[in-house]
């Protein structure tokens, strides 16, 4: 016989208590053999690579969710994070063809040595040396050109070498020579002095010209075998010379009664 549509449906199948006390059993073991399975394969990855695997299970209804990621390793006994030290830095190759930063500039050459210094005030412009002159008393000329040289080498000198004049007195490299008391000349083979035109020993004949021009005489050697000598005409000057051509020397600078002997 039919059910009667109108009337109660069938009544609710009840599940025995037995197979409800059994569902949470059953899901409690399958968590519990998912842990059980990742602990197992975390100690397994810690015994081949040193390291260790950080599992995070999502408990719940539905599949059990497992994110696994790599941890960093431990320190020493545990006692914290410890970073993995650097691998020596790969050697740098040079680029073919490319310009490297241009260096320092190269030092400059070693300067030359310095003349010697010239004395405060001592020139050689003839009948003016700067700090006396040609024609001033002797003793004060002696005086001043102490302070510019120091002290004579020999006051009187005992040699001459000063054609005509009466009395000499020397210092290193210059000398001057007096008649009547007065000065009447001088000479030099000093390189610390000069003239005002920078002529000094070991200037050459080229030089000469270039300072004094026209007025540059060298007349030829008075006795053959005597040295060169050049005048400079209108400016009380003279001097010998190693030899006339454009590359010889300068030797000695006289004015006046010390001219060569």
């Amino acid at each position: 016989m039919l059910p009667d549509p109108g009337g109660p449906g069938p009544a609710p199948r009840r599940r025995s208590p037995l197979a409800l006390a059994l569902i949470p059993a059953a899901a409690l073991a399958v968590v519990v053999g998912a842990i059980v399975a990742l602990e197992a394969r975390d100690e397994g990855g810690r015994s081949a690579d040193g390291g260790a695997l950080a599992s995070t299970t999502t408990l719940g209804p539905g599949p059990v969710a497992t994110d696994v990621t790599p941890a960093l390793p431990l320190g020493p006994a545990g006692g914290g994070i410890t970073p993995e030290a650097p691998g020596p830095s790969a050697p740098v190759v040079p680029t073919p063809g490319a310009t490297s930063a241009p260096g320092p500039n190269p030092s400059p050459n070693p300067a030359a040595p310095a003349p010697a210094a010239a004395p405060a005030g001592l020139r050689l412009g003839g009948n003016d040396l700067g700090v006396t002159r040609v024609g001033a008393p002797a003793r004060e000329a002696v005086a001043a050109v102490s302070r510019a040289l120091g002290r004579p080498v020999a006051d009187p000198a005992v040699d001459s070498a000063c054609v005509g004049a009466e009395e000499e007195v020397s210092w290193e490299g210059f000398r001057l020579g007096s008649t009547g008391g007065k000065v009447s000349g001088w000479r030099s083979t000093s390189r610390a002095l000069s003239t005002p035109a920078g002529i000094t020993m070991g200037s050459t004949v080229t030089a000469l010209r270039q300072a004094y021009g026209s007025a540059l005489q060298i007349p030829p050697p008075a006795e053959p075998g005597d040295p060169p000598v050049f005048v400079v005409s209108g400016a009380s000057l003279g001097g010998t010379l190693s030899g006339p051509n454009p590359a010889d020397t300068v030797t000695l600078l006289f004015n006046g009664t010390c001219e060569p002997v």
